[in-house]
C-alpha cells in the first residue's frame, strides 16, 4: 500500500467508528457492554450524591448561622425561665472513707442515671455558640429552636429528671464522690459495680472516665486498709491488705475485641459451661500501686482507636472495658469483687455522619446497635422487680452486654450496682443531640411504685429486718448461741444479709467456734425459707409455688389453690401424654415433685409421670428432670398447669393454672 493510500484510509476508519457508535447509540442501551453501562450509572450517582451532599450542607450552613443569630432572643427567654426554676436539691456530700464502708443504705435500686453538663469551649465560643443546657439536680431543662414556614422562631423547653445532675459549675471530685466512690466498697465487699460513661461524640465522655479511674488507682487502695482495719483490729495498716487486685483493658468494636495491654492482639467473649463469662486470651496484670494502676490505663488508652469526625478530632470508635477484679485473700471462698469502667462509643446522628466514608458508617451502625441493646437491658433489668411476668434482657446480642451478663441477671447471687453517666454538650448547634441523649437515657430511669408502709422487723420475713433484730434471732434460733452476729452480719440487715452468696455464709460463720460447714449451711437454708415462703405470701395474682430447700440442697414446693376450698376433682378425661399436671398436698407431702409431665397412660388407668421441679435460684421457674420417672395414680393428680419454655434460659415458666 502506498503512503497517499494510507493517508486516505485513516478519515475512512475514523468514518467507520463514528457511524458504528451512532449505531450502538441509536441501538439503546442493550446492546452497550454491561462493564460501560455500570461505570456510567456509577459516575451519575456519584454526580447525584456530590450534588445531595453539597446541598445538605448548605442548608446546615444556613441553619447553623440562623441559630447563632438568635443568641440574645434565645439568652432572655433563658434568664427569664431560670428565675421559675425550683431551687436545685444538694447533690450527696463526700463521706469519710469510715462512713462509706459503714454504710448500709439499701433503696432497692440497682441503676443510678445522672446527667453531666460540660462547659462552653473556647473554639465553640469563638464561633458564636451559646448555652442552652441548664442542670438543677436531679432536673436537667433543655431550650431548643425552630423555625417556622412563615421564618419566624419558636422554642421549646423539654424538660427531663434524673437521679443526679451536673452542671458545669461541678468539677471531676464532685462527680467522683457521688458516683464512682461508693462503688469501691461494693467490690471491696464482693459485689459487682459498673460506671457507664454516654454520650454524643465530643461531650466529655473520655475526659469524665478518665478522671474517674485516676481517682479510684488511688481511693481503691486506700479504702482496701479502712475495709481490713474495720475487720480485723490486729491489722498493723500495712500494704497488705489482704486484697489481690487484677486489671485488664480491652476494647470492643462490633464482633471483634482487642487487648489494650497487649499490643491490641485479638480475644475472645465466650461463655463457659457454667454460664460465667470469660475474656479468654487477654493480658491481665496484679496491680501493686496507685502508680502501676495509672502506668496501665495510661497505656491502654494510648492504644485506642480514635478517628478524626465532624464533631471531634479523637473521636472513639469502640468501646474500652477497664475491668479491676479484687480477690479476697482472708475470704477465699467468696467470689471475687468486680469493677467495670466502660466509656462508650461516642453516639452520633444523622447530620454527624453525613460526612463519613463507608467504613465510618458501617462502625456507626455497630455503635449504634450496641448502644440499644445495652439501654434495652439496663431498662429490663430495673422492670423485673416491677412485673410478675417474665422479662427478657437480651444481653447476648452484643459483646459489651455478655460481659456485663451478671449486672444484668435477675438470677445472679451477688449484689450489682450499674450507674450512668451521660454527658452532653451545652452548645445551641448540639441542642437536638443532646435531646437524643436524654431520650436515650431517660428510660432507664424506672420509677419504682409509691410503696405500703414498711413493716419493719417482721418475724416472718427477713427482708424487713434490722441489724439488730438479725442479731436477737441468730442467738435465740440456732445451735445456742454459737454463731457470733459480729462475724456473720456486722453491719447487714436481714435484706443484705440473703443477698451475701452462700460460700462467703458459710465461710463467716466458720469463723466462730463450734460451727462446721453443715451447721453454717443449714443456717443459710433456714434464713432463705423464710424469705422464699415470705415472698409467696405477698405474691399478688395465681398462687405460684413455694420453693422449700432442705440441707442436702434438694428443693421442694407446694402448690396452693387459687380459690379457697376444696378444688374439684380434676377430669380423667381431661388427661393426655404432653400435659403439665400439679399434684395434690398428699403427694407432695410425701417428698414428691410439685409438678409432673404426663408421658405415657397405663392399662390400669395411672400414668407414668416425670418429675418437674424448681429452678434452683428461682422458685419461679421449672426444670424437667426426664429421667426422674414414676407411676402416679389419677387421684394424685389434682390440676392442669400451663408451662411455657424460654429458651434462653432453658427453663419453664408457670403461665396459668387451669
Amino acid at each position: 500500500m502506498t503512503a497517499t493510500e494510507m493517508t486516505t484510509s485513516q478519515p475512512d476508519l475514523a468514518e467507520k467508528e463514528e457511524r458504528q457508535q451512532s449505531v450502538a447509540g441509536d441501538a439503546g442501551p442493550d446492546s452497550i457492554p454491561a462493564s460501560v453501562t455500570a461505570t456510567a450509572l456509577c459516575k451519575e450517582k456519584h454526580a447525584a450524591w456530590s450534588t445531595l451532599n453539597s446541598t445538605l450542607r448548605a442548608k446546615e450552613g444556613s441553619a447553623a448561622e440562623r441559630l447563632l443569630g438568635q443568641k440574645a432572643q434565645m439568652s432572655s427567654f433563658i434568664f427569664e425561665a431560670g428565675l421559675k426554676l425550683p431551687r436545685p436539691e444538694p447533690l450527696p456530700e463526700a463521706l469519710s472513707d469510715e462512713i462509706l464502708l459503714a454504710a448500709t443504705k439499701d433503696d432497692g435500686r440497682d441503676t443510678t442515671v445522672c446527667i453531666r453538663v460540660r462547659p462552653v469551649l473556647p473554639h465553640e465560643e469563638a464561633k458564636g455558640e451559646y448555652p442552652v443546657v441548664i442542670a438543677s439536680n436531679p432536673g436537667l431543662n433543655v431550650h431548643s429552636m425552630d423555625f417556622r414556614w412563615n421564618g419566624m422562631s419558636n422554642i421549646k423547653t423539654n424538660k427531663y429528671e434524673v437521679d443526679l445532675a451536673f452542671g458545669p459549675e461541678h468539677d471531676n471530685d464532685v462527680v467522683y464522690n457521688a458516683v464512682a466512690k461508693p462503688l469501691i466498697p461494693l467490690v471491696l465487699s464482693n459485689g459487682m459495680g459498673t460506671l457507664l460513661a454516654y454520650g454524643q461524640t465530643g461531650s466529655g465522655k473520655t475526659y469524665t472516665m478518665t478522671s474517674m479511674q485516676e481517682r479510684i488507682a488511688t481511693d481503691i487502695f486506700s479504702l482496701a486498709r479502712q475495709h481490713r482495719c474495720a475487720r480485723d483490729p490486729a491489722y498493723n495498716g500495712s500494704d497488705d491488705t489482704g486484697f489481690v487486685f487484677t486489671l485488664c483493658f480491652f476494647e470492643l468494636m462490633g464482633k471483634q475485641a482487642f487487648d489494650l495491654l497487649d499490643d491490641r492482639k485479638s480475644i475472645s467473649i465466650l461463655e463457659d459451661t457454667f454460664g460465667a463469662v470469660q475474656i479468654v486470651g487477654a493480658r491481665q496484670e496484679d496491680v501493686v500501686d496507685s502508680t502501676h494502676f495509672l502506668e496501665l490505663i495510661e497505656r491502654g488508652s494510648a492504644l485506642r482507636r480514635t478517628e478524626a469526625t465532624a464533631k471531634n478530632e479523637t473521636s472513639s470508635r469502640s468501646h474500652a472495658v477497664c475491668c479491676i477484679k479484687v480477690r479476697n485473700n482472708e475470704l477465699p471462698e467468696a467470689e471475687d469483687g468486680m469493677l467495670y469502667l466502660v466509656d462508650l462509643a461516642g453516639s452520633e446522628n444523622n447530620s454527624d455522619s453525613s460526612h463519613h466514608n463507608r467504613d465510618r458508617i458501617n462502625e456507626t451502625k455497630e455503635i449504634n446497635k450496641s448502644l440499644g441493646t445495652l439501654k434495652e437491658c439496663i431498662r429490663n433489668r430495673s422492670l423485673v422487680g416491677l412485673s410478675n411476668n417474665h422479662v427478657h434482657i437480651p444481653f447476648r446480642t452484643s459483646r459489651l452486654t455478655l460481659i456485663l451478663k451478671e449486672a444484668f441477671d435477675p438470677l445472679s447471687t451477688r449484689q450489682c450496682r450499674t450507674t450512668v453517666i451521660a454527658n452532653v454538650s451545652p452548645g445551641i448547634l448540639d441542642a437536638q443531640q443532646t435531646l437524643n441523649t436524654m431520650r436515650y437515657i431517660e428510660p432507664l430511669r424506672v420509677t419504682l411504685p409509691p410503696q405500703p408502709t414498711a413493716v419493719v422487723d417482721d418475724q416472718t420475713n427477713p427482708a424487713t429486718w434490722t441489724n439488730a433484730y438479725l442479731r436477737k434471732w441468730i442467738l435465740a434460733n440456732y445451735l445456742g448461741g454459737r454463731v457470733d452476729p459480729n462475724m456473720l452480719c456486722p453491719t447487714e440487715s436481714g435484706k443484705q444479709l440473703c443477698r451475701v452468696p452462700m460460700g462467703t455464709f458459710i465461710n463467716r460463720c466458720m469463723l466462730c467456734e463450734g460451727v462446721d460447714p453443715r451447721h453454717a449451711k443449714e443456717l443459710y437454708l433456714k434464713l432463705w425459707n423464710l424469705l422464699i415462703d415470705a415472698r409467696t405470701r405477698n405474691r399478688n395474682g395465681p398462687s405460684k409455688p413455694a420453693a422449700r430447700i432442705d440441707a442436702d440442697g434438694a428443693r421442694k414446693a407446694s402448690i396452693r389453690p387459687a380459690v379457697p376450698g376444696r378444688p374439684k376433682q380434676l377430669a380423667v378425661k381431661q388427661l393426655k401424654p404432653g400435659q403439665f399436671v400439679a399434684l395434690t398436698p398428699d403427694a407432695i407431702s410425701d417428698g414428691k415433685a410439685p409438678i409432673v409431665l404426663l408421658l405415657e397412660k397405663r392399662p390400669d388407668g395411672a400414668w407414668v409421670v416425670a418429675d418437674v421441679v424448681a429452678a434452683e435460684n428461682d422458685p419461679d421457674r421449672y426444670e424437667l428432670l426426664i429421667a426422674d420417672r414414676w407411676v402416679a395414680h389419677t387421684l394424685l393428680l389434682k390440676k392442669l398447669v400451663e408451662l411455657e419454655y424460654d429458651r434462653k434460659s432453658r427453663y419453664y415458666i408457670l403461665k396459668n393454672v387451669v
